[in-house]
């Protein structure tokens, strides 16, 4: 067994403060992030890279009579590591990559995320991949021990003589979302200049977290007495969704670039899907590069956003589709400082109905 050249990446440190306040409530949080990976490769066929990484959060939080958390710090430490191997089956022709994450965080404890890949190009101008993994979503603290007391409904007798606060809370016991990933696409290039990529997927899902389990609470003893009604988070059953997407690339000429994207997505949470599909259905984007003298460069885009709907408290919250535009010029300085300004336009949309509001004409422009 031979060795080649080792090939290292750096290790980065990182450190975050963040600071919110809404309707009373607040957090400041302070996180310390290190990470770093190693690369080599391994005799003729085997390139494997490895890392390790180490997250600690420290937040202190500040509730009001809106919203709170119970208990108002929070000390978190994530260990995490991974190893991923690209196998070489038929050398320019097959590829294997094997691979896995692994963590421990303070919320549910170890957990693992393998995949494996499989890329096949059968001629200089086509590729062919398909791919299975596993992925997991850890509970916030948030969903762990935040209460939120959402509105009021007024008396209505005979059926409620009391007022109705409707509130939110945590669960201490959650686990996990789980999610088994499908992937399956295909690039091809039609011409020198001109290529088209295609890729379908499906994502299998258990125990996803929302809103459940509603009860009633009667505060006699209070000043005015009132009634709550509060739901928790809780671990439902299995969902899945698919989808495919459709993405285009032309290079007109040497300075201008254009692509266009496509993306369908179908989802199927059961219970869950009021609360959690608000990803819209269709999505369409035309983007447009070109590059100008002195390092600078102009940029459009034109995107389409299907209309979206979820559960908002005990009603339902509706954003209408929508058309917006993109344009801006970047000023490439130095290789590692960029300064842009862009103008962003949005379209009333078509659709208007007693759930939601048309959004007028909007213009934004920022500099970055």
């Amino acid at each position: 067994m031979n060795f080649r050249p080792v090939r290292r990446s750096p290790c980065r440190p990182y450190y975050d403060r963040f600071k919110e306040e809404q309707a009373g409530a607040g957090e400041i949080a302070n996180t310390y992030d290190f990470d770093g990976q190693h690369r080599f490769a391994l005799g003729s066929r085997n390139d494997i890279t490895w890392g390790v990484g180490y997250r600690e959060v420290q937040a202190d939080f500040r509730s009001s009579i809106f919203a709170g958390w119970n208990p108002s710090t929070a000390h978190d430490h994530l260990f995490s590591s991974f190893i991923q191997d690209e196998i070489s089956l038929v050398p320019d022709r097959l590829k294997l990559t094997l691979g896995s994450k692994f963590e421990h965080n303070d919320y549910t404890g170890f957990e693992w995320e393998p995949s494996a890949r499989l890329l096949w190009t059968p001629t200089e101008h086509q590729t062919v991949w398909a791919a299975v993994s596993r992925a997991v979503r850890t509970p916030s603290w948030s969903e762990l021990h935040f209460y939120g007391n959402l509105f009021v409904l007024p008396p209505a007798p005979p059926a409620s003589p009391l007022p109705v606060l409707i509130s939110s809370m945590g669960n201490q016991n959650l686990r996990s979302e789980d999610l088994i990933a499908y992937e399956l696409g295909y690039r091809v290039e039609l011409a020198k200049h001109f290529s088209v990529d295609v890729a379908g997927f499906y994502n299998n899902y258990d125990h996803l977290i929302v809103p459940t389990g509603a009860h009633t609470t009667v505060f006699g003893a209070a000043s005015p007495p009132y009634a709550q009604v509060a739901t928790a988070d809780q671990n439902t059953g299995p969902g899945h969704t698919y989808g495919m997407e459709i993405s285009a690339r032309w290079d007109v000429t040497d300075h201008w670039h254009l692509t266009a994207n496509y993306s369908w997505l179908y989802v199927s949470l059961g219970s869950a899907s009021s609360y959690l599909d608000t990803t819209p259905d269709h999505q369409a984007q035309v983007l447009s590069t070109i590059d100008l003298p002195h390092h600078f460069e102009l940029n459009g885009a034109l995107s389409f956003v299907d209309e979206v709907s979820a559960q908002y408290g005990l009603g339902q919250m509706v954003i209408p589709h929508y058309v917006r535009l993109d344009v801006g010029v970047v000023w490439h300085a130095t290789k590692n400082l960029e300064i842009g300004v862009w103008g962003q336009i949005l379209s009333p949309t078509s659709t208007l109905n007693s759930r939601a509001t048309k959004p007028p004409w909007s213009q934004k422009f920022r500099v970055v």
